[in-house]
């Protein structure tokens, strides 16, 4: 029968060390959590932020091919997505009222988000 007995250079790994293995993996967790979270927030705000500029885009296309209203007015509007809200109105840009400024405004959840100003002429 034979018996091994440990050789004195070698050694496990000891509390130390796998205290320092542990508090390294915590440390990198949490600048992957954290980056994460700071990725979907942007994400998030991008989203938003295209959204509301296709919806006052279409808007513009969609005022191009309605009559001309005498300022001040309001125009009709195209359908909103879901959370987004949109208003376009008219002011006269000059004084023989040939000429509106019309403010598209786009809101989220309530809140005013983008605003879009765009000439309408009477041709």
């Amino acid at each position: 029968m034979r018996v091994y007995l440990p050789r004195m250079d070698q050694r496990g790994s000891g509390l130390l060390e796998s205290v320092l293995a542990v508090a390294i993996l915590g440390a990198v967790a949490v600048v992957l959590l954290a980056a994460f979270s700071t990725s979907s927030l942007a994400s998030r705000e991008s989203q938003a932020s295209v959204g509301a500029e296709q919806l006052a885009l279409s808007q513009v296309e969609y005022m191009k091919g309605l009559p001309y209203q005498t300022p001040p007015a309001s125009y009709a509007t195209v359908t909103p997505t879901p959370n987004y809200a949109i208003t376009a109105s008219a002011v006269a840009a000059e004084s023989d009222g040939n000429v509106s400024l019309v403010t598209i405004t786009v809101s989220l959840n309530g809140q005013p988000y983008l605003t879009l100003e765009t000439y309408k002429v009477n041709r």
